[in-house]
């Protein structure tokens, strides 16, 4: 064996080496994002539930500016966004905005399938944060029913 051909099987090596590092490092990358996604989510429906229990009662006397009382409450203790709205998807709290400025959510499909009485998530660019978050939408149940949907973004 020559000294060049030795060269190219050394460089084949290192090349094969690097390549599976870098496979390896992605795929590590990959896994835990993933996991970090699925922690995220479940934190998020943990979040979702307390609210939507903590709002049902409020729903009795449809007060709506409790509802967004609530909400800006949570401004400062929750690490993320939080809203409600009613059993058609209009905004009736907001952590941050004006829910009277704020358009329907029933077009999210995270809000939507909560109507529908399932928990929805989706990603989403939030504006005002001015970053992508992970939202998660809970039915808020009143006597067995559906009577608004506590949507809450990380």
């Amino acid at each position: 064996m020559d000294r060049t051909s030795s060269r190219r099987q050394l460089a084949i090596f290192v090349a094969i080496l690097a390549v599976s590092v870098l496979t390896i490092a992605l795929f590590t990358l990959w896994i835990s994002g993933r996991f970090a996604r699925v922690e995220q989510r479940q934190d998020a429906i943990a979040d979702a539930s307390l609210i939507a229990r903590i709002a049902a009662p409020i729903f009795v006397s449809n007060r709506s500016q409790a509802i967004d009382s609530l909400c800006k409450s949570f401004k400062d203790v929750f690490p993320g966004r939080v809203a409600i709205t009613d059993s058609i998807g209009r905004v009736l709290g907001a952590d941050i905005a004006n829910p009277a400025e704020l358009p329907s959510l029933t077009f999210m499909t995270d809000v939507s399938a909560a109507i529908q009485g399932k928990i929805g998530s989706m990603t989403h660019h939030d504006r005002l944060l001015g970053c992508d978050l992970v939202y998660l939408s809970h039915p808020i149940y009143l006597n067995q029913s559906i009577v608004g949907v506590v949507r809450v973004g990380r």
